[in-house]
Order: structure tokens, then sequence, then C-alpha cells
């Protein structure tokens, strides 16, 4: 059946895209709060932490898509730079190449990455 031009069954299908994608989108959100905070904090044990996140940081990309992971993941894995410790920085650099296949290549992380890494 049809109202206004629209099948009933298009206008259920677009409701439940956009619910999804506003799912999507909060979900997104909880993650990022649940991560900042565990990134942000100076403990003995940041470094570690920051380490296990590294390790599945190609899932996170993923998970994130293209926007989010230029926009949240590679700041975030910027400041990684400037932590003291020597592991944490070589396991940046071990997982770049895979998160800078997220990002375009116009982007300015890339620019940002390849002037740090030379």
């Amino acid at each position: 059946s049809s109202v206004g031009g629209i099948s009933v069954s298009s206008a259920g299908e677009s409701v439940q895209r956009l619910n999804y994608f506003q799912q999507l989108e909060n979900l997104h959100e909880g993650v990022k709060k649940m991560i900042q905070p565990l990134v942000a904090q100076q403990t003995p044990h940041s470094s570690l932490i920051k380490r296990c996140l590294l390790s599945t940081i190609i899932k996170l990309c993923v998970f994130f898509g293209r926007k989010e992971t230029e926009n949240f993941l590679l700041p975030l894995l910027f400041t990684f730079l400037n932590d003291t410790d020597w592991q944490l920085r070589a396991s940046l650099f071990d997982h770049i190449a895979g998160v800078l296949s997220f990002a375009p290549w116009t982007s300015k992380s890339h620019k940002q990455i390849l002037l740090v890494m030379l």
C-alpha cells in the first residue's frame, strides 16, 4: 500500500534505518566516553592500558569507521607520542599504518604522522 506516494514498507524501512544510525551513533559516543578517561589518566599503569588499546586499534577503526577514526582515534593516538614509555611509542608505530588505512589520504592526520615519523 501507499501513503502520500511513499510505500508503507519503505517508510518503515526508512524509520528502521534512521533508528539504526541513531543507535550506532549513541554506541560510538558511549565507547568514546569509556576510552577517553582510560587514555587520559596518568597512573603507573597508564602506558600498559594504552598498549592494550593499541592491540585492538584496528577493530576500533572498523567499529568507528573512517570519519570517527580520523576525528577521534587519530588525535587520541597522537598523544601517545608524548609518553615516556618507549614500548608504547614502538607499539604505536607498529599499528599506525593499519590505522591510517581508515583515514583519507588527503587528511591532515596523514601529513602530521608522516612529519612525526621523519
